[in-house]
């Protein structure tokens, strides 16, 4: 039995997507009747991430704007100023390397390590040792003042999700998925004409 419970607690483990993290710094709503937006990659996000997060902008703008909103958005043209900039500050996609050990560590873990307990306590207790790591995105979103009806506001967020035994396609995609549906929603309540929707959290 304790074996079987470690064992869905591990599968639970390989199949989870951590739950994203945003945190808001104010409550705000637009101020204009067009939203021009940029996107940049600091030179820490891994380039498999770049041509899926274009994607994901270009998504977010077409779909926005079928809608019925009090304004409308579009990418950054180069002779204006953006209403909102969205910076992607880190982009870990785990490399091949790095899930050999984890595989590694972890066979030799979930063998060595239940062995070892049950001889030290007499077969009452089983423990596993295992290592998955994480694809990791993270970024900052922030409005120029004259755009939005707060001063200065930003959101950061962060997603991650466990890398192992799935192909970096279905990686990249599920992060960007995850990654579209939390860009959308923070354009999408600031319009004055909806409710807040998405449980950002505040921070004053």
């Amino acid at each position: 039995m304790k074996h079987l419970i470690g064992l869905i607690f591990l599968t639970s483990l390989l199949f989870s997507c951590t739950p994203h993290k945003i945190v808001a710094k104010n409550r705000q709503r637009i101020a204009v009747k067009e939203l021009s937006i940029q996107w940049n990659y600091n030179e820490n996000v891994n380039p498999i991430y770049q041509p899926a997060i274009d994607s994901v902008m270009e998504a977010i703008i077409e779909k926005f704007n079928r809608k019925n909103h009090s304004f409308t958005i579009h990418k950054k043209l180069e002779d204006e100023n953006a209403g909102m900039t969205i910076n992607f500050d880190k982009g870990k996609f785990v490399s091949n390397a790095e899930l050999a050990s984890s595989y590694i560590i972890t066979a030799v873990g979930a063998i060595a390590t239940p062995l070892y307990i049950y001889q030290v306590t007499e077969g009452h207790n089983f423990l596993a040792f295992w290592y998955f790591p994480h694809d990791k995105i993270s970024y900052t979103a922030y409005f120029s003042p004259n755009v939005v009806t707060v001063k200065n506001p930003y959101y950061y967020g962060k997603i991650s999700s466990e890398a192992v035994f799935v192909g970096k396609r279905k990686r990249v995609k599920t992060m960007c998925n995850v990654l579209k549906d939390i860009l959308y929603r923070i354009i999408y309540n600031l319009d004055p004409k909806t409710e807040d929707t998405d449980g950002i959290k505040k921070k004053h």
